[in-house]
């Protein structure tokens, strides 16, 4: 594979991966702060796992956790277009980043291999990458 090939599909995957994580977040966190569930936190944070070592195994490159991580980041990051956010926004932005680092370091020190590899998820994640962004992005500014 190309190496611009190559790089453009590292940047459509943290795209996808991190968009999902987004909408998650967006959706389920708007949920579980409206009905006071405790359990939220470990929940969005296991999703969020999911999604960053999805991208790794998927592009298998390690540098995509923490990509993803920082596309889900920005996503959440949009709700300092909402009035009064500040700290709904860059508190939980700052924790999906430490998320990221976290997962990112321990990434680079042992190897996340998948036994499972998904076919068709290549092809879903260029196609929908760059629409999943932009509802992702709706979603939040929506939801806040």
């Amino acid at each position: 594979m190309p190496i611009m090939e190559k790089k453009t599909n590292l940047i459509l995957t943290m795209l996808f991966w991190g968009a999902l994580w987004g909408i998650v977040e967006a959706t389920l966190g708007w949920v579980f702060h409206t009905v006071h569930f405790k359990g939220g936190s470990l929940i969005l944070y296991s999703f969020g796992i999911f999604c960053m070592l999805s991208a790794a195994s998927q592009s298998e490159r390690t540098s995509a956790i923490f990509g993803t991580a920082i596309v889900a980041s920005l996503i959440k990051l949009l709700d300092l277009l909402m009035p009064n956010t500040f700290q709904g926004a860059v508190h939980p932005a700052l924790y999906i980043l430490m998320e990221g680092a976290l997962i990112a370091i321990l990434g680079s020190l042992f190897s996340f291999k998948s036994k499972v590899r998904l076919n068709w998820s290549p092809l879903y994640t260029r196609r929908l990458a760059i629409p999943l962004v932009v509802v992702a992005a709706v979603l939040q500014l929506w939801l806040g």
